[in-house]
């Protein structure tokens, strides 16, 4: 290496000329060169064997340094080697394995606010639809397959609400419009791909006949994404705002009785930031999830991501304010201890900075079996405490190259979710696990336990005492 050898040589040469300094900083008494030159034989021997074991250890470490940063990035290679293509990834939401769909094309956006009719569609399973998060579905049942044979001759929209909250009979029942994007039809069957679109409330409910099939139809109304002002906006002259080229948090601040942090924790910008950094921290290997930089976005990014019992997932759809739903995230994250429990026997099963992106939506999944029902699966690198109840199977995969396998607890023998093994030698990762998120139990700190919406809602922003 040239940049070993080049430092040795200069190492060989700047002792022999410190030697001499030494000698006269001591006040060598020999006054003749022939003499001094007698005298310093032995030191030079000494002191050329002393320089060549220098050498020899130096070659040795820096050839042991080399293995050892070559071993170093064999390991590092092999982790990113872990995550999945881009090609992988994307594979899941396609959704192969339900065959052949023709596309619909167009989309229908309904206006904030406005008040909608739409069918009512309750899925075989205790799901809450996210916007932005795709849904498969198979129907075999002959009402339901009229239901959304109906939506897909009209308006494509159809309405998703959580079999556990309408069980609440709240007066708050919040759910979200779905929109057919692809479907396909047999004899038997009818196969569609949603994706939520917008959060609606449901103002009245009734049942009509329609082609000899019973629709459940709902009065809505959307629910707007409430954009807030600035913190500080009250304290900031309007003239500025097109020329302000910093955030000037501390001086505005200065001018109310509340310090700069309290109204900083209600920055939009500041909000997706602290979150970005704990996702970095607790959540290790979803750094191939591209995350959003918009509050709302991010805050429906979250959902799909982060481990969250439905109950909780419901109090957030009731919020409408992006930045509320963030400060509610934040206050879950910090509350989480990182364990992801069975939901049965409550025994630690895997960790959340195990939790890693399998597809392009990010570490949670929305699939179907062949027998209609539909699964949330949230994907782990490992787990603990699991066994097998049943042989790989490639049939009906939800990863395409991957067989699947039943995964239980070995406590309780609850059915957890399945372990994937690639079949082809070239797919990454070798095998990983698909957890239901129904099956789990997030387990909080003692004084966070069940972080309560109340507890959010009466979070109010102090107002400045002075409005310029």
């Amino acid at each position: 290496m040239s940049s070993g050898d080049s430092n040795t040589s200069s190492g060989t040469s700047d002792p022999s000329d410190s030697e001499d300094s030494v000698f006269s900083v001591h006040g060598d008494p020999l006054s003749s060169d022939e003499s001094a030159d007698s005298d310093r034989t032995p030191l030079n021997a000494m002191y050329s064997m002393l320089v060549q074991r220098f050498n020899h250890s130096s070659n040795s470490n820096e050839n042991h340094s080399d293995s050892d940063s070559s071993e170093n990035s064999d390991n590092v290679t092999a982790i990113v080697n872990m995550d999945p293509d881009e090609e992988t990834r994307s594979l899941p939401c396609e959704h192969q394995y339900l065959g052949e769909l023709s596309q619909i094309r167009g989309r229908t956006i309904m206006d904030d606010g406005s008040i909608q009719k739409i069918p009512l569609f309750f899925p075989a399973s205790h799901i809450t639809l996210v916007p932005g998060q795709s849904i498969p579905l198979m129907e075999t049942d002959e009402n339901n397959i009229k239901i959304l044979k109906y939506s897909i001759q009209n308006d494509h929209i159809f309405g998703i609400v959580s079999s556990t909250h309408w069980n609440r009979m709240s007066d708050f029942v919040v759910g979200t419009t779905a929109e057919i994007i692809a479907y396909s039809q047999t004899d038997d069957s009818l196969k569609i791909k949603a994706i939520g679109r917008q959060r609606f409330k449901i103002l009245s409910t009734t049942t009509e006949r329609v082609n000899d099939a019973s629709i459940n139809f709902a009065k809505i109304r959307i629910l707007p994404e409430t954009d807030l002002n600035h913190v500080l906006e009250d304290v900031r002259l309007p003239s500025l705002n097109k020329i302000r080229m910093s955030q000037t948090f501390k001086r505005e601040a200065n001018l109310t009785r509340w310090p700069a942090w309290v109204y900083r924790n209600y920055d939009e910008k500041y909000l997706v930031l602290k979150i970005k950094q704990k996702l970095e921290t607790t959540f290790l290997l979803q750094k191939n999830v591209v995350y959003s930089d918009d509050a709302s976005t991010l805050s429906f990014q979250l959902l799909k991501n982060i481990p969250v019992s439905n109950s909780l997932i419901l109090d957030a759809m009731n919020l409408n304010s992006p930045i509320q739903r963030l400060r509610w995230f934040l206050d879950i994250m910090n509350s989480q201890t990182g364990k992801l429990k069975c939901a049965t026997c409550h025994v630690t099963i895997g960790l959340t900075s195990d939790i890693f992106a399998m597809s392009a939506e990010g570490a949670h999944g929305t699939y179907v079996n062949s027998l209609g029902y539909v699964h949330e699966l949230i994907t782990l690198r490992k787990v603990q405490h699991v066994a097998f109840t049943s042989e790989m199977d490639t049939n009906y995969s939800w990863f395409p190259g991957y067989a699947w396998s039943v995964l239980t607890c070995s406590g309780c023998r609850f059915h957890l979710g399945w372990k994937f093994t690639a079949q082809q030698p070239h797919l990454v990762p070798k095998e990983f696990w698909g957890i239901r998120n129904s099956s789990i139990d997030i387990k909080y700190h003692k004084n966070t336990e069940q972080p309560p919406r109340q507890r959010i809602r009466l979070r109010h922003l102090p107002r400045p005492l002075i409005s310029l």
